[in-house]
């Protein structure tokens, strides 16, 4: 199945942005909440910015194995990201 294609949008701090199944083109993601299950997904040419995360379902069993592990979830600035896991 071919992903929904989302163009040119803008997400703001009182946005819940799911990206499973979606193409996110020119779009911007200012202090939203993403949530991401592990579906497949695809961005081109967008900006995330100061963006809460949630992980659902299996992407929040994939983030609870590797923390298990011993592994941490930092953001690209190397600051400990504001991150929710949700079942």
């Amino acid at each position: 199945m071919p992903l929904e294609r989302v163009e040119d949008k803008t997400f703001g701090v009182h946005d819940t942005v799911v990206l499973d199944g979606k193409l996110f083109v020119k779009c911007v993601f200012q202090g939203c909440e993403v949530v991401y299950g592990g579906g497949e997904m695809a961005h081109e040419g967008c900006l995330f910015s100061n963006c809460r995360v949630t992980f659902v379902g299996a992407a929040h069993a994939t983030v609870q194995l590797m923390l298990n592990f011993g592994y941490k979830i930092i953001s690209p600035s190397g600051e400990n990201p504001e991150t929710k896991f949700s079942h």
